[in-house]
């Protein structure tokens, strides 16, 4: 099985539940700033919407991933089915998970802030964490 969170860019929400889902962050509370800050894949600028990245597998074996789709999250589910089985005539599964709570304007707006100074991110560590409720 092949689990995708997805969201907007890839690099906020669905960094944080693929997290969630391997273990790193607790589940039993919302994370704490410094922990989101810890993660290898929160908040990395280099992201590009459209490619899948890797998290980790979990105690099942399900292979984990996150995903940033702007707003064609539909076509590219599609897309990754269809090339799955097209090219290595594979009927995977894969489970997709919509972890959307920041709206993309406030994306792209940290993103430019933290391409001037680093700490412009925390515009969006805290929505993440009050989307944990």
């Amino acid at each position: 099985m092949n689990v995708v969170y997805y969201c907007w860019d890839g690099i906020f929400d669905s960094p944080m539940a693929a997290m969630i889902h391997l273990g790193y962050l607790s589940e039993e509370r919302p994370p704490k700033i410094g922990e989101l800050m810890a993660l290898p894949n929160y908040g990395r600028l280099d992201r590009q919407a459209g490619r899948l990245y890797f998290a980790g597998a979990d105690g099942h074996i399900n292979a984990v991933f996150t995903l940033g789709c702007l707003n064609k999250a539909e076509l590219i589910q599609r897309v990754i089915r269809e090339a799955t089985r097209q090219l290595f005539n594979s009927e995977a599964q894969f489970l997709f998970f919509d972890c959307q709570s920041i709206p993309a304007w406030r994306c792209s707006l940290a993103k430019w802030f933290a391409m001037a100074d680093p700490s412009g991110l925390r515009l969006n560590y805290r929505k993440s964490i009050k989307s944990f409720a």
